[in-house]
């Protein structure tokens, strides 16, 4: 498995955290949109845990679907993983590597100290 990291790591400035979870893309990731989906929701929740943050904290969401057709079960997935109330979320086809079908980039809240 090949790792590779075609994006920017997570940046932090002023109060907010923002993260591509595919940072973390393999040539080895799943082939099925829902499996994608769990992978790239606990890849943001796994950043923002390193940032002492969680879910809840996230307060935007950018999803990058391979095709606006999979929207409803990418969706199905995200109202299960996200805690309500829901970040503002904008959804749009883009053109992902290595056949990816489902990418999150997530904004979250960090208080300030």
């Amino acid at each position: 498995m090949t790792s590779v990291n075609l994006l920017s790591p997570t940046i932090r400035q002023g109060s907010h955290a923002c993260q591509w979870p595919r940072k973390r893309l393999s040539s080895n990731i799943c082939q099925s949109l829902r499996p994608q989906t769990v992978q790239s929701i606990e890849i943001v929740s796994s950043v923002l845990e390193e940032l002492g943050l969680s879910l809840r904290d996230v307060v935007r969401n950018t999803v990058y679907l391979q095709s606006m057709k999979d929207f409803a079960r990418m969706n199905s997935v995200y109202e299960k993983l996200f805690p309500k109330p829901y970040p503002v979320r904008s959804s749009v086809q883009f053109v992902l590597p290595f056949d990816a079908l489902v990418a999150i980039e997530a904004t979250a809240y960090l208080k300030q100290e």
